[in-house]
């Protein structure tokens, strides 16, 4: 399912045996939080030349206040590997409504105020899950990569 819904790059960035846990606070597993009614967000942020890195200097703490948020199942901030000027971003919330209590949060309106000074602009897309498969792919063996559908 993350195959068709985001593509390969986060079919390899996020999904693990046993379900979708990378980014996840304390390592914590997904399975049981309620799919029916998360919110995913994916994002790209662009940034003029050289100013990726100030944004990212910004991120890790801020990415770490988040994962700490009641109603947070994982969140990310990372240099896209394609463009040396963007910043992907992917989300996931139990609910939309957890999702609005982030983006009332003091740290949330401090972040988006820096972000404001240093990015050009941002683009999202906001996936409301009906349904999540969770998909897994093996690596380390001696044989090639598995990937299960």
């Amino acid at each position: 399912m993350c195959r068709r819904l985001f593509g390969q790059l986060v079919l390899f960035w996020w999904c693990r045996p046993g379900g979708w846990t990378a980014g996840l606070k304390r390592g914590e597993d997904m399975e049981g939080a309620g799919t029916e009614r998360r919110k995913y967000i994916i994002g790209w942020l662009t940034f003029g030349p050289g100013k990726r890195d100030d944004f990212m200097k910004l991120a890790v703490p801020y990415v770490a206040t988040c994962r700490e948020e009641k109603g947070c199942l994982f969140f990310e901030m990372n240099p896209s590997v394609t463009d040396p000027d963007v910043v992907t971003i992917a989300e996931c919330f139990e609910s939309a409504e957890a999702h609005s209590a982030h983006l009332r949060t003091p740290w949330f309106e401090a972040f988006w105020a820096e972000l404001n000074h240093l990015g050009l602009h941002g683009r999202f897309e906001n996936i409301f899950a009906g349904r999540v498969e969770p998909d897994s792919a093996e690596f380390g063996g001696r044989e090639p990569a598995h990937v299960s559908y």
